[in-house]
C-alpha cells in the first residue's frame, strides 16, 4: 500500500458523497494538504495524507514520513484562521484520523500515543463502519 493507495480506498470505500479534489502538485503553496473537500454548506476542509508501511511502534518518525515543517506550519495558519483540517495517516493495520490541532503530534508518537490523539481510528477490514465515521467527523456531527 502507499498514500496513493490510501487515497484510493478512500474515494472509493469511505469517503461521504461530496466534493473531493485531490491536490499533489508543486503548484500549490508550500504545505498545502492533499486533498480539499466539500460536503454541504459551511461543511469543508481539507486532508493531508499520509501512509508508513514499515511496522513500527513509531510509524511517523520525522518529517520524511511524517509531517514535515511546511505542512504544519500550512496547518497552524489555516485553524488559526477557523479553517478544517485533518491528517489521516495509515500505518497498517490502523487508519489515524487525527485532527488538525494533533498535527504537531504525529512525528516522533507511538502507535499508542496515535490511538489516544486520535478522533477515530478506521480499520479497511470494516469498510462500512469507516464511511460511517469519516461521514460523521467531516460534518461535524463526530
Amino acid at each position: 500500500m502507499s498514500e496513493h493507495g490510501l487515497w484510493v480506498w478512500l474515494r472509493d470505500i469511505a469517503l461521504p458523497t461530496g466534493q473531493f479534489s485531490r491536490v499533489e502538485t508543486g503548484g500549490t503553496c508550500a504545505g498545502f494538504p492533499d486533498l480539499h473537500y466539500q460536503l454541504g454548506q459551511n461543511q469543508c476542509g481539507t486532508i493531508e495524507l499520509k501512509h508508513n508501511a514499515r511496522n513500527r511502534t513509531t510509524p511517523f518518525v520525522d518529517g520524511k514520513k511524517g509531517m514535515r515543517d511546511s505542512q504544519l506550519m500550512w496547518i497552524r495558519k489555516n485553524l488559526e484562521c477557523w479553517g478544517n483540517v485533518f491528517v489521516i495517516a495509515e500505518a497498517p493495520p490502523d487508519i489515524f484520523v487525527i485532527h488538525g490541532n494533533e498535527a504537531e503530534e504525529i512525528n516522533g508518537s507511538t502507535r499508542e500515543n496515535l490511538h489516544k490523539i486520535s478522533v477515530a481510528v478506521l480499520n479497511r477490514d470494516d469498510p462500512e463502519k469507516a464511511a460511517e465515521l469519516l461521514d460523521n467527523i467531516l460534518r461535524g456531527t463526530e
